[in-house]
C-alpha cells in the first residue's frame, strides 16, 4: 500500500511556524523529529534548547519517546543534564506502569465478579498492545469502556474495591460519556469508565454495542479484559484526538499513537471505511487526525483511504483544516474559540444538521462563562469540557507520578 507523502518533506512544518529556516532547529522542529518513526539523526541543538526539549516533551507526555530516540539514534551529542532528566523521568514511567498494571489487574477482577468484562482504552491499551515496550507510552488513569448497561454495576464494584466518585449532576455525565473513580488515599490510579468516546456537543453516532461485540479478548495478570479491533482503536484514538482540540491538553501523542497502530498492529482499513459510512459524523475527525499523523509523525496511513475518506464539498477548506491541526499541533489553546470554529467547519463538511452550530455557540458561551468564574475565583456549578470533572486534574498531581 503506498502511504502519504513522506512526512521528512514536512519537517518544514515547524519552519513555516517560525517563518524562516533558523541555523539551529527550533525546539518544536526537533522535538517533532525525535518523535517521527523515521527515525533521523539527533538534531544539533544548544545546551539552552535541549533543556527546553526536555521540558517540552515533559509537557506533552512524550518524554520516554524522546528518551529512546536520543538512546539509538546517531547524530549530535546531547548534554548530561537533558539527557539524564529524560531518563529519570523515563525510570518513574516505568515504575508506574508496572504498578498501574498490577492495580489493573485488581480492578478487574473486582469487575468480573460483578459480572463486567470491560474493554481497556486509550493508554493503558495502547502501552501494552501497541508499543513494543509498555513504559513508552506513559498515561496516569486507567481507561475502560462497558456498555451503557452495566455503568450500575461498575460503580457498585469499584466501590466494593475503595474506588469513590464524585456527586457530579446527571446531565453533565450523560454529555461526558464517562465517570471518574478514584482511591481517597492516592495510592492508586483514578479509573475512567466510558460507555462511549465522543462528548456533546460533538457526538459522533457510533454504535458502541457493535465496537464491543467486535473487541477482542486478552488478559492483564490472570484478568480477562477486552481489547478493541485495531480498526475501532483508530477510531477511537481519532475521537479523542478531535475531542481534545479545544482543551489545552497534550495531542501530539495521539498521532504518535495512530502512527503505532497503523505500523504494528494488523488494521482493517475496510472496517475503518464502514464505520465511516455508518457513522457519517466520523469522517472529518478520521480524516483530519489519520492525515496529521502521517505528515507529522510519519504514519503509515494509505493514500487511499485518505482520499476516500475526502469531503464531497469544501476541498479546500479541508485542506486548510489539516494544516492548521498540523501547525498548532505543539500549540496550548486557552481560548478554546479557533478549536471550535474548527469543528463546525468539520461539521459543515461533514453535511451535519444545523442544530450542531447553536450547541457549539452554547459550548463556546459556557467556557467563557467559566474561564470568568475561575478569574474572578469563584466555583462554577460544573466544568468544561464535561468529559473531565475538575477535581481530576488534582487527583493526579497528588498520584506519586
Amino acid at each position: 500500500m503506498t502511504g502519504l507523502p513522506a512526512p521528512a518533506a514536512d519537517r518544514r512544518l515547524a519552519e513555516s511556524v517560525q517563518g524562516r529556516r533558523q541555523p539551529f532547529p527550533s525546539v518544536e522542529d526537533a522535538l517533532l523529529d525525535l518523535v517521527h518513526v523515521g527515525g533521523g539523526p539527533i538534531p544539533r541543538l544548544t545546551e539552552g534548547t535541549w533543556s527546553r526539549l526536555a521540558g517540552l516533551a515533559v509537557r506533552e507526555q512524550i518524554w520516554p519517546l524522546v528518551f529512546a530516540a536520543i538512546q539509538s539514534r546517531p547524530g549530535a551529542e546531547v548534554p548530561a543534564g537533558a539527557r539524564a532528566a529524560l531518563e529519570q523521568s523515563t525510570q518513574r514511567t516505568a515504575a508506574y506502569v508496572r504498578a498501574a498494571y498490577e492495580q489493573l489487574a485488581a480492578a478487574l477482577k473486582g469487575l468480573r465478579e460483578a459480572g463486567v468484562t470491560p474493554a481497556l482504552i486509550k493508554g493503558a491499551a495502547l502501552a501494552r498492545f501497541a508499543y513494543t515496550d509498555a513504559a513508552l507510552r506513559p498515561f496516569s488513569d486507567l481507561d475502560v469502556l462497558i456498555p451503557a448497561r452495566d455503568r450500575a454495576a461498575t460503580g457498585r464494584a469499584l466501590a466494593a474495591a475503595g474506588y469513590v466518585t464524585a456527586g457530579t449532576d446527571r446531565r453533565v455525565l450523560e454529555e461526558a460519556g464517562e465517570q471518574t473513580y478514584w482511591d481517597p488515599s492516592w495510592r492508586r490510579a483514578p479509573i475512567d469508565v466510558h460507555w462511549r468516546f465522543d462528548a456533546a456537543p460533538v457526538c459522533l453516532g457510533l454504535d458502541y454495542e457493535a465496537i464491543l461485540r467486535r473487541a477482542g479478548a486478552q488478559t492483564i495478570g490472570t484478568e480477562p479484559v477486552l481489547l478493541l479491533s485495531p480498526a475501532d482503536t483508530l477510531v477511537a484514538l481519532c475521537a479523542h484526538f478531535v475531542k481534545h482540540l479545544w482543551g489545552g491538553q497534550p495531542r501530539l501523542r495521539y498521532l504518535r499513537d495512530i502512527a503505532e497502530v497503523a505500523r504494528r498492529l494488523p488494521v482493517d482499513w475496510d472496517r475503518v471505511m464502514k464505520t465511516a459510512v455508518e457513522a457519517p459524523m466520523t469522517r472529518s475527525p478520521l480524516r483530519n487526525a489519520l492525515s496529521a499523523a502521517a505528515r507529522v509523525t510519519g504514519a503509515p496511513i494509505p493514500a487511499d483511504v485518505i482520499s476516500r475518506l475526502a469531503p464531497s464539498r469544501g476541498v479546500s477548506v479541508d485542506r486548510r483544516l489539516t494544516a492548521l491541526t498540523c501547525r498548532r499541533i505543539l500549540r496550548r489553546q486557552t481560548w478554546p474559540f479557533p478549536a471550535v470554529v474548527q469543528i463546525a467547519a468539520m461539521r459543515w463538511l461533514d453535511k451535519d444538521t444545523w442544530e450542531i452550530y447553536p450547541k457549539l455557540g452554547r459550548a463556546v458561551a459556557s467556557m467563557r462563562w467559566h474561564r470568568i468564574i475561575a478569574a474572578a475565583g469563584g466555583r462554577s456549578r460544573s466544568a468544561w469540557p464535561p468529559q473531565r470533572h475538575r477535581l481530576v486534574p488534582v487527583l493526579r498531581r497528588k498520584i506519586n507520578y
